[in-house]
């Protein structure tokens, strides 16, 4: 097989009911041998008598950094092999280069976006939001945050408060709905980010922002009353402050 396909890199090898990889790397090292006599000592052999005495085996449910982890651990030699990943839909051969382009895109998205409630955070805003000094028709961005929110972390704990910034997000999103895009900028600071949108649509999320605000969260079967500032427009066409009526 490996001699029919040159591009061919590893096959699987089934043999009482479990799997294991043999690669290319490893059967060419098999047949040279040290001093050369590695095919004609290995000529009667089968495949799986040719297997490396190390498994290059992955459970398919193993986390991508506990992955990348045990890829760094291997000896060198073997570190940039491929790897065989089981799962119940059978084995699989995965390289070591998708692995870590996998942690590369699983870290690039934690750096743009917020833990607790998952939006982006204020670098991702910065990075793709549009120049909105510019002044934009239709481009402008709504700035919210929490009345005294640090009193509900010391009045309730801090689960209350994290209880509170997720259910908020919820409320946002169902606020804003696809006509802007969310961010958290830190601590109880948040953002809509508005496009194609004039001054009556922007004033009329964010009354319904405030709106969201009239039935109080609940946190372990307490009630916890929130309030927010007054929305705050940054954009050339909008009014500097929208009051609520």
């Amino acid at each position: 097989m490996f001699r029919s396909d040159r591009t061919l890199r590893a096959v699987v090898i089934e043999q009482d009911s479990s799997f294991a990889l043999l690669t290319r790397d490893q059967l060419e090292f098999r047949l040279t041998g040290r001093l050369g006599y590695g095919r004609a000592l290995n000529t009667r052999r089968t495949a799986s008598e040719l297997l490396p005495t190390t498994d290059s085996a992955m459970a398919a449910d193993l986390d991508l950094q506990s992955a990348a982890q045990a890829i760094l651990e291997r000896p060198e030699y073997k570190r940039y092999q491929d790897l065989l990943v089981l799962s119940a839909a059978g084995p699989r051969i995965v390289t070591v280069s998708d692995i870590f382009a996998a942690v590369s895109v699983q870290f690039r998205h934690a750096s743009l976006h917020d833990p607790l409630t998952g939006l982006p955070n204020r670098r991702m805003l910065e990075e793709h939001c549009p120049d909105i000094s510019a002044g934009l028709p239709g481009v402008g961005i709504l700035f919210i945050d929490l009345d005294d929110f640090k009193g509900v972390n010391d009045t309730c704990g801090h689960r209350a408060g994290d209880a509170v910034l997720t259910e908020f997000a919820r409320r946002l999103s169902r606020s804003v709905g696809p006509l802007g895009s969310l961010a958290r900028l830190g601590g109880d600071e948040f953002a809509v980010l508005l496009t194609d949108v004039d001054e009556d649509t922007a004033c009329g999320i964010a009354a319904g922002i405030l709106d969201s605000m009239e039935e109080p969260f609940e946190h372990d079967g307490r009630k916890i009353a929130v309030n927010v500032s007054p929305v705050q427009f940054a954009a050339g066409t909008f009014h500097p402050t929208y009051e609520p009526p």
